[in-house]
């Protein structure tokens, strides 16, 4: 009798330490963070779901659409530049290089054919802003317009 009880504890300890679980169904994802995700939900420390954000949207945008946008042109110099030829996400100012309000940092963007990628904030939603080595007399002839502006790859960095 008493080796059947001290048998029962035993089990009992061990599989409380080590508890015994189903097998998951669902394929098992991990994100960014290493934190597990089943079925389209992530799942906190306290087991609660949380849905997990679709990767291909951000600010309104979603990933292979285009939308209308006003196309604006500027130059290093310091009427168009304040951060004297420093983007907002603090690289150095170059060829194809927008500057747009709400997309993160590193989103590729294609205007006409030719592909762009957001390293600078624009002055505000539903504008692009081409940056034009070729200077302030070259910004001011390509004007503005409004064009078809396809989110080819949303980046990662706000």
């Amino acid at each position: 009798m008493i080796t059947n009880v001290i048998t029962f504890v035993l089990s009992a300890a061990i599989s409380a330490a080590m508890p015994i679980t189903a097998p998951i169904e669902t394929q098992q994802y991990f994100h960014e963070a290493n934190s597990p995700v089943f079925a389209g939900y992530q799942y906190d420390f306290h087991g609660e779901p949380e849905p997990v954000p679709d990767p291909k949207q951000a600010a309104g945008f979603t990933e292979g659409e285009s939308y209308n946008m006003r196309i604006y042109h500027y130059c290093d110099c310091s009427d168009c530049t304040p951060g004297k030829g420093i983007t907002a996400s603090g690289k150095r100012i170059s060829d194809g290089i927008v500057a747009m309000h709400g997309l993160p940092f590193g989103t590729v963007v294609e205007i006409r054919g030719r592909r762009y990628v957001v390293e600078d904030r624009g002055v505000g939603a539903g504008i692009v802003d081409i940056f034009v080595p070729a200077g302030h007399g070259a910004a001011l002839r390509l004007g503005t317009y409004m064009a078809d502006v396809k989110i080819v790859e949303i980046g990662g960095v706000n």
